[in-house]
C-alpha cells in the first residue's frame, strides 16, 4: 500500500494552511478556505507529528482587523486546529507569535473573530 513520504505530508499540510489564508480574502473563495481548514484538521489527525510552517500565520500580523475579519477568522480557525493537534509542539514554542495575532483581534466586533477567540481560549 502507498504511504506518502514525510516531505510530501509536510508540503500538503503547509499548503492547506497557506491556501486557507489566501482564499479567505474574497467572498467567492471563502468556502474553499473553510474546506482547507477542515482538510488541515483531517491531515493533522492522520499525521500529527507533521512540522508546521508558522510563517504563514505570522502574515496575519499585517492584516487590519477592521478590513479583513474573514481572513483573521480563518487564521484563528487554523490556530484552533493546530492547538487541538500540536499545542505542545507548535503553539507553546510560538506563544509570542500567537499573542501578536490574538491581541489585535480582541477589539473586534466580528462574529467570526469572536468565535475563533473563544474557541482558542
Amino acid at each position: 500500500s502507498y504511504h506518502p513520504t514525510a516531505p510530501m505530508v509536510e508540503t500538503v499540510v503547509n499548503f492547506l494552511m497557506r491556501a486557507a489564508l489566501m482564499t479567505s480574502e474574497s467572498r467567492e473563495t471563502i468556502a474553499l478556505a473553510h474546506s482547507c481548514v477542515t482538510l488541515l484538521n483531517d491531515s493533522l489527525q492522520l499525521w500529527p507529528s507533521t512540522p508546521l510552517n508558522f510563517v504563514y500565520l505570522e502574515r496575519l500580523n499585517n492584516v487590519p482587523v477592521e478590513k479583513s475579519a474573514a481572513t483573521l477568522g480563518i487564521g484563528l480557525d487554523l490556530l484552533n486546529v493546530i492547538a487541538d493537534h500540536a499545542f505542545r509542539d507548535v503553539i507553546l514554542p510560538n506563544m509570542v507569535r500567537v499573542r501578536r495575532i490574538i491581541v489585535p483581534c480582541l477589539s473586534s466586533d466580528s462574529p467570526s473573530i469572536t468565535k475563533g477567540l473563544c474557541s482558542l481560549i
